[in-house]
């Protein structure tokens, strides 16, 4: 394999490897439910767009990324892309998945750091 070669396939695999990876944190809402829902229906808590786990007083937890949130239900898909309705009186416990930038970046940086260390050594090698 040439050394152009070479520099392109360690080239692409470093943007695949970046685009790839992400931290994300799941960010507990620690309140009581009924705090809980008015902060949904204030948009203080979740606004369209967000991915939310919520658990709703039947013990059922659903994760989804909200279409829409109206004064009694929020509305949004699945991770199947199934559409679905939960209604803010039944929900107990909210948390939200946050991408955090920082620490995505240190990971990328890192992670493509050690990709490139060990496709070095297997050139070295070969």
């Amino acid at each position: 394999m040439g050394t152009a070669s070479r520099s392109t396939l360690v080239a692409g695999l470093l943007v695949v490897l970046a685009s790839m990876v992400g931290c994300t944190t799941l960010q507990s809402t620690r309140l009581p439910p009924e705090e809980i829902r008015y902060g949904i229906r204030s948009g203080s808590l979740v606004q369209t767009g967000d991915e939310i786990s919520v658990v709703t007083n039947d013990g059922k937890e659903r994760v989804l990324k909200v279409r829409e949130v109206e004064a009694d239900a929020i509305r949004g898909a699945l991770k199947g892309g199934e559409e679905t309705e939960v209604a803010i009186d039944d929900v107990v416990a909210l948390s939200t998945h946050q991408l955090e930038p920082v620490r995505t970046v240190f990971y990328a940086f890192g992670a493509s750091m050690g990709t490139l260390y060990l496709l070095a050594l297997l050139a070295f090698y070969l």
